[in-house]
C-alpha cells in the first residue's frame, strides 16, 4: 500500500514541477512540438490537436510507442518525424495551416495544464503578410530595409522591381552580423537588412519567404528621397539666409557712413563761403 501511495506521489510531483509543453509554426507549413523531455529515450507518448475558433478540439496526430517503435495514426495529408528527441516535428495540409483556430501538444502523463497554443495565422480573420519600410544608410549607396513578416521565416528573398537583390536566412540574421538582425515579436518578425544600390530614385522593394503560403499578402516599399533631401538641405538654406542678412547689413552700414561723410564736407564747404563774405 506504501509502495503504492509513493508511486502516486512521484508521478504528481513529477508532473506540477515540469516545464510545460509548447508548439512553434514554422515555415508556413509545418509545425513543432517542443517537449520538456526527449521523448525518444523517456518512451513518452504524445498526440497533437487542433481548437477551431468555433468551440471544440480535434485529435489531429497520436503517436505512441510500441516494441520500442514510435507509431502514429493522423488525419489525411498530416505527416510525422520518426526521428524525435525533446522535438517532433509535424506537417500540416493546406486546409489546417489556413483555417482558423490554434494547435498544442500534448504528452502523456502531464496535466492540461502544461501545454501552450501556437497558430499560423496571427489572428482570427488576418490574412499572412509580408511588409517593408526602406530608408537612406549613413553611409553612401546603401539602404537599410525593415522586412515585417506575420508569421516566421526561416528564409527570404529581398526584390527591387522584379530582380532579386539579395537572400538572408534567420540563422544568418541572428548572428551578429553588419548587414542583417533579426527582432522577432509577438505577432510578426523584423529583419533589418542594409544593401548596396546604384539607383535610389527608382523602384520598388518586395521582401519574399522562400516558402510562402497560398494566400500571402506582399505588399511593397519605395524610398522617399524627397523628404530626406528637404531635411538634408536645410542646413545648407539656413546659412545661405545667414550670408545675405550679414551682407546687407554691412552694405547698409557703409552706406551710412558715405551719407555721414558728404554731409560733413558740405558743411565744411558752407563755413569756409560765409568766412569769406566776412572778410570781404
Amino acid at each position: 500500500m506504501l509502495k503504492v501511495f509513493c508511486s502516486i506521489l512521484l508521478i504528481s510531483l513529477t508532473a506540477k514541477g515540469s516545464k510545460e509543453t509548447t508548439c512553434t509554426a514554422r515555415n508556413w507549413k509545418t509545425l513543432q512540438c517542443n517537449f520538456p523531455q526527449n521523448i525518444n529515450t523517456t518512451r513518452k507518448d504524445y498526440a497533437v490537436y487542433f481548437h477551431p475558433y468555433g468551440g471544440g478540439e480535434e485529435k489531429v496526430v497520436d503517436c505512441a510507442w510500441i516494441d520500442a517503435q514510435l507509431h502514429c495514426i493522423r488525419q489525411e495529408g498530416f505527416d510525422c518525424s520518426e526521428s524525435v528527441s525533446d522535438k517532433a516535428i509535424i506537417g500540416v495540409p493546406e486546409r489546417f495551416v489556413n483555417r482558423e483556430g490554434s494547435f498544442r501538444c500534448n504528452m502523456n502523463g502531464y496535466s492540461p495544464g502544461n501545454f501552450s497554443f501556437c497558430r499560423f495565422l496571427a489572428n482570427k480573420g488576418e490574412e499572412p503578410f509580408a511588409a517593408c519600410e526602406a530608408s537612406l544608410a549613413n553611409a553612401e549607396s546603401q539602404v537599410v530595409l525593415n522586412c515585417s513578416f506575420s508569421v516566421d521565416v526561416e528564409s527570404f528573398t529581398v526584390k527591387k522591381n522584379t530582380t532579386v537583390v539579395a537572400s538572408f536566412t534567420k540563422s544568418d540574421c541572428q548572428r551578429s552580423s553588419p548587414i542583417c538582425t533579426h527582432m522577432p515579436g509577438d505577432n510578426h518578425h523584423i529583419f533589418s537588412v542594409t544593401l548596396d544600390v546604384e539607383d535610389f530614385t527608382h523602384g520598388e522593394y518586395k521582401c519574399h519567404p522562400e516558402d510562402p503560403p497560398p494566400q500571402l499578402q506582399v505588399k511593397g516599399c519605395s524610398l522617399n528621397i524627397n523628404k530626406q533631401t528637404e531635411t538634408s538641405e536645410f542646413p545648407v538654406v539656413a546659412v545661405v539666409l545667414i550670408v545675405v542678412l550679414v551682407t546687407a547689413l554691412v552694405s547698409a552700414g557703409a552706406s551710412l557712413l558715405i551719407i555721414r561723410k558728404l554731409m560733413m564736407i558740405k558743411k565744411a564747404m558752407l563755413k569756409k563761403k560765409e568766412e569769406e563774405k566776412i572778410s570781404t
